[in-house]
């Protein structure tokens, strides 16, 4: 029996490369507004049910503080969203 060696060539073609998105969140004001707002709101939602748990006179945990560093978190996320957008494409070449 003869074996075949040769490949047969892919139906889909060779692979293309990535290219950016024609519209991305960084266009897109109120795409950004929403996403960065909402998390805005959850991070005031975590940190309120840590100061909740401290004004009823409960002692300082590590789970207390665990939760108001990840507010502090979604607050900076949220608003690094809200400002600044701009992610680069990985096949894009940076300007000259």
């Amino acid at each position: 029996m003869s074996e075949v060696t040769d490949k047969a060539p892919s139906p889909c073609g060779p692979v293309a490369k990535r290219e950016c998105p024609k519209k991305s969140m960084k266009n897109c004001m109120g795409c950004r507004m929403l996403a960065g707002s909402g998390m805005l709101l959850a991070s005031g939602y975590v940190f309120m049910a840590a100061r909740r748990n401290l004004r009823g006179g409960g002692s300082t945990t590590i789970g207390t503080v665990a939760q108001m560093v990840f507010a502090a978190g979604l607050a900076s996320l949220g608003t690094f969203v809200i400002v600044n957008p701009e992610k680069k494409c990985k096949n894009e070449k940076p300007p000259a």
